[in-house]
């Protein structure tokens, strides 16, 4: 149960939107429930009656010693996120996904980071760590490139990571919480970023923050989320937003490594016509964009070995394959979006009042 042998730590609250019950689950919100210090409030949003109807949800929810709000309709991790925040008062908020274990010292990190006196962010999220959860290699490729990359990164962020992340209340509820016309698992986390940036608040990256990631990915599972989930809703955010930063995923090297897929691609195409030296110009690009991530490959080698990273390799290239794939389609979608051909979405932010903390704690909860 949560408290038990623990200091709690001062007005913080975790929130995990979940959507089905089970060992994943219940690994998560155990380990919320045996952090050294205990958050002030800690809540599970259950996606939609079916979730909340979930008898292994609302067992998983009892033993650990959490509160479950169960959300009214069934929206999708940004809705299920913001349902949580209009049902808890502390000025700190912590967003953990219902597939990842915190460290034991997870809410102290969080709290050093955004609720302490000397901290200088407004909102801080962290890394997948070097131990996934499942062995397989795709789960271990994509959760370890997650880890390196964002142990690489600089401090200061334009982006947000719901898996692991905290926010400043008083931040959050001001540029109006998630966008819930995100309705499923997609970047609603990063454009949350993009706003609190634009807005002047602070975010940070803590490489000490780091949670076990443990879902099993497959090779379809991935490419469909890096384009569908990814690339593609990325591309409409930035080109939507007119903003290209050089952040997580869209710095100055990533983007080479675009334009050096691309002309390897189209010397590919052009073999026919044009013979070997089309096709020594493909091996040159593609040779170059892979050679960009030799930082990323020597982490990968370092923690699995040189035949790992060797293995590594072509899923880099898919992954660079699948980003072109989804800026082609993105630029599509706004570009039929700009000539009227079809109406973009409208984000649905909450007002600034339902995420404030004049919510009281039963709200919207049962159990």
């Amino acid at each position: 149960m949560i408290g038990h042998h623990m200091s709690p730590t001062p007005a913080l609250a975790i929130i995990v939107p979940a959507h089905r019950g089970g060992s994943i689950l219940q690994a998560c919100l155990t380990a919320v429930a045996s952090q050294t210090q205990a958050p002030a409030e800690f809540v599970v949003v259950a996606d939609g009656p079916k979730a909340g109807a979930d008898p292994e949800l609302s067992e998983a929810v009892r033993a650990a010693g959490a509160r479950l709000v169960v959300q009214p309709f069934q929206g999708g991790p940004a809705a299920a996120r913001n349902t949580g925040v209009a049902s808890t008062t502390s000025p700190v908020l912590f967003f953990v996904d219902s597939d990842v274990v915190l460290a034991s010292n997870a809410c102290e990190r969080a709290w050093a980071g955004v609720g302490a006196r000397e901290a200088t962010a407004d909102a801080v999220f962290g890394s997948y760590d070097e131990s996934p959860g499942d062995p397989g290699f795709i789960s271990q490729y994509k959760n370890l490139v997650h880890h390196l990359v964002h142990q690489r990164a600089a401090t200061r962020a334009h982006s947000f990571w719901g898996a692991c992340g905290v926010v400043r209340r008083s931040a959050f509820a001001a540029v109006g919480g998630f966008d819930e016309s995100y309705a499923r698992p997609c970047i609603e986390d990063i454009e949350l970023g993009y706003r609190l940036g634009s807005a002047g608040y602070r975010v940070h990256i803590d490489p000490l923050l780091q949670v076990t990631h443990l879902k099993e990915w497959t090779a379809k599972g991935l490419l469909h989320t890096d384009l569908l989930d990814r690339a593609v809703p990325w591309t409409k955010l930035i080109l939507r937003s007119r903003t290209l930063l050089d952040d997580l995923g869209t710095e100055p090297v990533a983007r080479a490594q675009l334009v050096l897929t691309a002309a390897g691609a189209a010397a590919l195409a052009s073999t026919p016509r044009f013979g070997r030296w089309a096709l020594l110009g493909a091996v040159a690009s593609l040779a170059s964009a892979v050679a960009l991530d030799a930082p990323l490959l020597r982490g990968l080698a370092r923690l699995r070995g040189v035949g790992f990273a060797a293995r590594s390799v072509p899923w880099r290239l898919a992954h660079y394959g699948v980003s072109i794939a989804g800026l082609i389609m993105g630029t599509t979608s706004v570009a039929a979006e700009r000539a009227g051909l079809r109406q973009p979405p409208r984000a649905r932010l909450r007002p600034t009042e339902d995420l404030a903390a004049s919510a009281p704690a039963s709200q919207g909860t049962r159990g």
